[in-house]
């Protein structure tokens, strides 16, 4: 998933003319109190537009309300789960 996203990024930076996007990479061990914690502190970057990542449903679920409260895009492509 790491590599794939730092693909995109180079691909989306070589393509732009003063535009470029930065990635920001945090751990959240598939710990759905550490999601929690690490969705709590994105929020507040208004510089962050998205959140990829977040490795098993568990820890995908955990954040959500969080990133949904303050309109924070989240994609988990390695999740299953099909609650919201």
């Amino acid at each position: 998933m790491l590599r794939g996203v730092a693909q995109a990024q180079n691909e989306f930076n070589q393509k732009q003319k003063g535009v470029r996007i930065k990635i920001l990479i945090a751990d959240d061990g598939n710990k759905s109190a550490h999601a929690k914690q690490i969705a709590k502190d994105l929020v507040k970057k208004k510089e962050i537009l998205a959140v990829v990542g977040h490795f098993t449903s568990d820890s995908t679920l955990a954040p959500s309300k969080i990133y949904q409260q303050n309109q924070l895009l989240s994609i988990s492509p390695t999740s299953a789960a099909r609650q919201k």
